[in-house]
């Protein structure tokens, strides 16, 4: 199992020299992914998270963050 990570530019209009306008991409093996997806399955209810956490979470986007940051702002 083997990861290539490639960096890819973010912004071409950019300097291209420059190391903060790449990002970096890995592209890994269809074993590797399914190894991973069941690790996940297999630790996620063991790892603990608040209702206040919103990226990298299932059934939670950063959008929500937007709309729970403007109630709270209204409720201040």
């Amino acid at each position: 199992m083997q990861t290539v990570i490639v960096p890819i530019c973010k912004n071409f209009n950019g300097y291209i020299s420059d190391a903060g306008n790449y990002a970096p991409v890995s592209l890994a093996t269809t074993i590797s992914k399914l190894f991973e997806h069941h690790i996940l399955s297999c630790m996620s209810p063991f790892v603990a998270t608040t209702d206040n956490q919103f990226g990298f979470k299932s059934q939670h986007g950063t959008d929500m963050c937007i709309v729970y940051s403007n109630r709270l702002c209204r409720i201040m």
